[in-house]
């Protein structure tokens, strides 16, 4: 009995420590997605655009330790890229994106309320190699909520009593700034094959904007600078392997996942194509973060991504190895054009 009380103990201790602890650096870590490879313009501005696709939507939906510990992390992430072709001339196109975040934490609720304009410009060098640079900029807000939080001001000596005051003085519970951000994106392609690769480097927050909620303090939201590789290999008419992988740095902060599946077609009828996508990741850091496996479909114009992070970290105590599901949505519109404009720029 005591052994089992012991451990709830603990258990309970380290997800309040969590929780405290990730109420204090999430102000200085943007929030991020295990299946990036399924949320391009999060990874890089560079990838705007960089799909076979003339206009694409995409969506995805993180929910961070749910079921696990009392306030869970949620995220919300979506976005619209679309091709812009030149008249007279056939080696480069432009992209323009859209994209907005929405993420909250914590019993403070403390959250990003952010959207963004990308744009991108890509050079064909030959018919398999292009090289895209990008461009992006937006706003964003962080707030926090007071209602369920308690303060050390607010124990009369006996007991907690809320209707007593909080002893702080927020200049204000929300705070605007703005964000830049940029890369670059190498994509390779095999004619006639579904071979391909992306690989890229991006920064945000270049401007290292001002996120402090007293007007007399300065607390800088750290760039966060983002490395990544995406490559598909065509192993026969029916089976691709997918690969991925992505580092990120966000000051003394380091994410990095790494990860591979295997992805059939039941059917190669043009229009018609259904495939299935089995795989899984590893998220690690110093100490180990999460296994994740991963299920994908996909069925000509659209592609549905289910992943689940299983936390093996020290967290996994309190969190009984539950990190939370994730769930990714994609469109894409392909428009017919005529071969005078397709001699070169165009994307498998």
């Amino acid at each position: 009995m005591r052994k089992t009380s012991t451990t709830t103990l603990r258990a309970w201790f380290l997800a309040l420590c969590g929780i405290l602890a990730f109420e204090v650096l999430l102000p200085a870590q943007d929030a991020h997605f295990s299946q990036f490879y399924n949320v391009p313009l999060y990874v890089n501005p560079a990838l705007t655009a960089v799909d076979k696709a003339d206009i694409r939507f995409a969506g995805a939906y993180r929910g961070q330790w749910e079921q696990a510990i009392f306030d869970p992390y949620t995220t919300f992430f979506g976005m619209l890229d679309t091709k812009i072709y030149p008249k007279y001339n056939d080696r480069y196109f432009w992209g323009l994106g859209v994209s907005f975040l929405y993420d909250v934490a914590g019993q403070s609720s403390l959250g990003i309320l952010g959207a963004d304009v990308n744009a991108s410009f890509t050079y064909a060098l030959d018919r398999e190699n292009f090289v895209t640079i990008g461009l992006g900029g937006g706003g964003a807000q962080r707030s926090f909520k007071l209602d369920n939080l308690s303060f050390g001001k607010q124990h009369d000596g006996e007991q907690y009593n809320p209707d007593l005051p909080t002893g702080e003085d927020f200049t204000s519970l929300a705070n605007f700034f703005g964000n830049l951000g940029g890369g670059i994106n190498y994509h390779g392609q095999k004619t006639g094959k579904r071979t391909q690769l992306d690989v890229g480097a991006a920064a945000f927050h270049i401007n290292r904007p001002n996120q402090a909620f007293y007007s007399a303090d300065e607390s800088a939201l750290p760039m966060r600078l983002s490395l990544y590789m995406r490559p598909l290999l065509q192993l026969s008419d029916q089976v691709d392997l997918p690969l991925h992988g992505l580092a990120q740095f966000q000051g003394p902060y380091f994410e990095a996942v790494a990860g591979a599946g295997i992805r059939v077609y039941l059917n190669l009828v043009p229009s018609r194509e259904i495939a299935v996508e089995l795989g899984g990741s590893y998220r690690f850091n110093s100490i180990g973060d999460a296994i994740i496996p991963h299920l994908q479909f996909l069925y000509h114009q659209w592609q549905v991504g289910l992943s689940y992070d299983i936390n093996v970290s020290d967290f996994s105590v309190a969190t009984l190895y539950r990190g939370g599901p994730e769930l990714t949505v994609r469109y894409a519109v392909t428009k017919v054009k005529p071969l005078d404009r397709v001699r070169l720029c165009r994307l498998y």
